[in-house]
């Protein structure tokens, strides 16, 4: 990734815990909302515009760029004891996702049936086994990376597993935004590769949208899931036929 590219993305993130809008830092700016998404989609901004953004942010490039240099640092995932802990406690998982998500304090105990004494203290937790770290007045800065994700097939993702087949599925898929494909055909080595190859690349789309998405208005936002997979795999009826 560009060094441009990088500096945009920590750009993203500082508006996120400032709890400043695209709309807002377009009128801090005095340029339309349009322009201001623009630059955060495209990753296309001179280093005058950066230099106004970050001043509308209250800091400088340099803060920005030392931002960058921490995050390099972070975390990519969690041990297998760690992600026990979340999902022993379904609402301690529910606010590290919210909390990876870039949800405030405020935004998550107004979504969810929370406290804000209990909100404190579930972040406290996840402040202990280093996930995020608990700043005053409940600030959340995360420790996790922006490529995180959960161990394969590790406690966090067989729960989500379970989740997935028991509720996900069971679902009509009938509205706006809504898909539901199932495909089976014989298919060689080669061209599994290839769809695996498009299955990555679109995950890949799927995660960036979201950081676009970050600085955007919750009322605005909702949490999509999109699950993806190919194997080798046949109907057991039909596998019990096989000669």
């Amino acid at each position: 990734m560009a060094k441009s590219e990088v500096l945009i993305d920590q750009l993203k993130i500082v508006l996120k815990q400032q709890g400043m809008t695209y709309s807002m830092l377009a009128s801090r700016l005095n340029i339309s909302e349009a322009s201001v998404k623009r630059i955060f989609s495209k990753y296309h901004c001179s280093l005058e515009r950066l230099d106004e953004i970050c001043e509308a942010l209250g800091i400088d490039v340099i803060d920005l760029a030392n931002l960058v240099s921490i995050s390099k640092t972070l975390i990519n995932h969690l041990t297998e004891q760690q992600e026990q802990e979340l999902v022993k406690n379904e609402k301690l998982l529910l606010v590290a996702v919210c909390a990876r998500n870039h949800l405030a304090f405020e935004e998550i105990i107004k979504q969810y049936d929370v406290s804000d004494i209990e909100c404190t203290r579930l972040l406290a937790h996840l402040d202990r086994i280093h996930f995020l770290e608990l700043l005053p007045n409940n600030r959340i800065k995360l420790l996790v990376a922006a490529d995180f994700r959960w161990l394969p097939n590790g406690p966090v993702e067989r729960f989500y597993a379970k989740q997935v087949q028991e509720d996900y599925f069971n679902y009509a898929f009938s509205s706006v935004n809504e898909q539901r494909i199932f495909l089976s055909g014989y298919m060689s080595e080669h061209s599994s590769k290839a769809v695996n190859k498009k299955i990555n690349a679109l995950a890949s789309e799927f995660q960036e949208l979201t950081k676009q998405d970050y600085a955007e208005e919750l009322s605005n936002k909702a949490n999509y899931a999109m699950v993806l997979s190919i194997r080798p795999w046949e109907l057991q009826s039909f596998e019990k036929l096989r000669r």
